[in-house]
């Protein structure tokens, strides 16, 4: 009897991965079975500041999938920021007082001669006190700072969306800017055209057709205007280090003056203080993405694919930052 069974051939493809929920993740997927039962594998590649790591997602979890290239699926996973599941416990119980965050901390007043003796078996950490002020102290650091912001206006937030998106990048291009006074006002909310391809799956993500993009002005159109609200002005952005790179690098590769701003603001570091979830291995603040911080103190992020949204979701968070202070 001739065998009819066919030879399957294995799934793997980069994809945006949507599931129920709304939540995106970005990655290579290929299909396992574990425990009888057919999962989907994603590998999320490194992105700027998160590592690359591994989930499996049932088929009832799905709502769509987004085949793509490697290079809008890396684009993606910048933009996306999704971090691997983590431990995590609140530096301040946020809200809930001191006495909270003790309690739920075993301080260690002795270091030596104690090794693991009077063990309880409960789940409560074991740092040292000065460690706790560390937290307190960086985390009050963090309020000063967005409370002297939102004390002045001679600020700008900033925002800019690229491509490819990984950095460092030497073709690395912006394609969407925009800048926001500390009020609110929309200072510059443009497309601009760059000189290499977008991919139609980047075009789907972030809403946008091509003419849009192809009408849109060149950067050394835009430079002009770009310049003059940039140029000696204190900049706050999201994830400064990204920007102010790729903006030096767009500058040169279009053989303009470099914009000189009075100082670049981070706000990805700042509110990784204020939020205070302490990496060992790093020894730094873990950083989360804009998208994450929103969810964590109930703002709301329309769109990630959009410049103007990601200035408004900042300014919103800045304002929490500086109401919000627990000691």
């Amino acid at each position: 009897m001739t065998d009819q069974t066919e030879e399957k051939t294995p799934f793997a493809q980069w994809v945006v991965l949507e599931l129920f929920g709304h939540k995106k993740i970005a990655g290579k997927v290929t299909e396992e079975t574990l425990a009888g039962k057919g999962f989907l594998r994603i590998d999320v590649p490194e992105a700027e500041g998160l590592p690359g790591f591994t989930r499996y997602y049932g088929p009832e979890a799905i709502y769509s999938i987004t085949p793509c290239d490697e290079q809008t699926a890396r684009l993606a996973v910048m933009q996306l920021r999704s971090e691997p599941v983590t431990v995590y416990i609140p530096p301040a119980a946020l809200g809930a007082g001191r006495a909270s965050y003790s309690d739920r901390y075993d301080w260690d007043e002795d270091d030596e001669g104690d090794d693991d003796e009077g063990d309880d078996g409960d789940d409560t950490i074991e740092i040292e006190r000065e460690d706790f002020g560390a937290v307190c102290r960086a985390h009050k650091s963090a309020v000063a700072w967005a409370e002297d912001l939102a004390a002045c206006t001679d600020w700008v937030v900033l925002d800019l969306v690229t491509i490819p998106g990984m950095l460092p990048s030497p073709d690395a291009e912006i394609v969407q800017i925009g800048i926001l006074a500390p009020g609110g006002e929309v200072l510059l909310d443009t497309w601009v055209k760059p000189d290499q391809a977008i991919s139609d799956v980047f075009m789907t993500m972030c809403g946008v057709d091509t003419a849009q993009v192809r009408e849109a002005p060149s950067f050394a159109e835009v430079y002009p205007q770009l310049a003059a609200l940039l140029g000696n002005k204190v900049i706050v952005t999201y994830h400064a280090g990204r920007d102010r790179q790729v903006l030096d690098q767009v500058c040169r590769a279009h053989a303009v003056e470099p914009i000189t701003p009075e100082r670049w603001h981070c706000a990805l570091e700042q509110y990784a203080a204020f939020h205070g979830d302490w990496d060992e291995h790093r020894e730094t603040f873990r950083q989360q993405s804009l998208a994450e911080a929103c969810r964590q103190q109930n703002i709301q992020l329309d769109d990630v694919y959009s410049a103007v949204n990601n200035c408004r979701a900042t300014l919103a968070l800045i304002e929490k930052m500086a109401d919000d202070n627990p000691f």
